[in-house]
């Protein structure tokens, strides 16, 4: 786990944008956060965060293997595409993609006190 100053640093510097677009959304949003209305700036905003709280899992998430996981993951939000399609037709990168999901969110919820707190 990180140290508080670097969960701070997070919050206050690296991911301040994101954190704030999420923030007015919700604050615009007649759903607020329960609502699917702002779904692009939280994920946008989960991006930024596990990229320095759960670095490992962030990369193997959205990058490695030209970021597969995350397209076939995040394509409810963003819109249904190529590599989504590739990774639904194949259960061997199907499987790799859920225990990859499942790892990051694993590595994500230790700080889930901090993130509701912040919000």
């Amino acid at each position: 786990m990180q140290s508080n100053e670097t969960i701070s640093d997070v919050y206050q510097i690296h991911c301040v944008d994101v954190i704030r677009r999420r923030k007015e959304c919700w604050d615009r949003s007649l759903e607020g956060k329960q609502g699917e209305e702002c779904i692009r700036e939280e994920l946008k905003e989960k991006r930024c965060l596990s990229s320095y709280l759960c670095p490992s899992q962030s990369k193997n998430f959205y990058v490695s293997k030209q970021g597969e996981c995350s397209k076939w993951a995040e394509a409810f939000a963003f819109g249904p595409n190529d590599t989504q399609r590739t990774v639904l037709n194949d259960r061997k990168k199907m499987k790799h993609c859920r225990k990859v999901v499942h790892k990051l969110s694993k590595c994500m919820s230790k700080y889930s006190s901090y993130i509701y707190q912040k919000s």
